[in-house]
């Protein structure tokens, strides 16, 4: 599917403000649920969206050698995530967010540095 210039802008613009729009509610639900519960919920919903467009695309489901890479990526996926949900409840928003967005700069230079 090609995207046009605008229509990519119009989408990385919604993208963000969908995830701020998150980050937000994650900071005020903090306050009265534990991070393990807000993960959970995020998480279920996530995975109800992804697996509704999985069966509407009829894609191939991962063969019995694949699931160990599988269940090791979605295990530092959910590491993260609490990590980042426990962040955004204890630390100012501005920090969380001005961390997540300099991950890029890191991945690359600890991509130069290892690799």
């Amino acid at each position: 599917m090609e995207l046009s210039t605008p229509r990519a802008l119009l989408l990385a613009v919604a993208a963000i403000a969908v995830l701020s729009f998150m980050d937000v509610n994650i900071m005020a639900l903090s306050a009265d649920v534990t991070t393990i519960q807000i993960l959970f919920f995020r998480q279920a919903v996530a995975a109800l969206i992804l697996g509704g467009l999985v069966l509407a695309k009829r894609s191939r489901f991962p063969t019995k050698a694949q699931l160990p890479g599988h269940f090791l990526r979605a295990m530092l996926v959910g590491a993260t995530a609490y990590s980042f949900f426990y962040a955004i409840g204890k630390l100012p928003l501005v920090l969380v967010t001005s961390v997540f967005m300099s991950a890029p700069l890191m991945v690359s230079l600890m991509g130069v540095i290892f690799l």
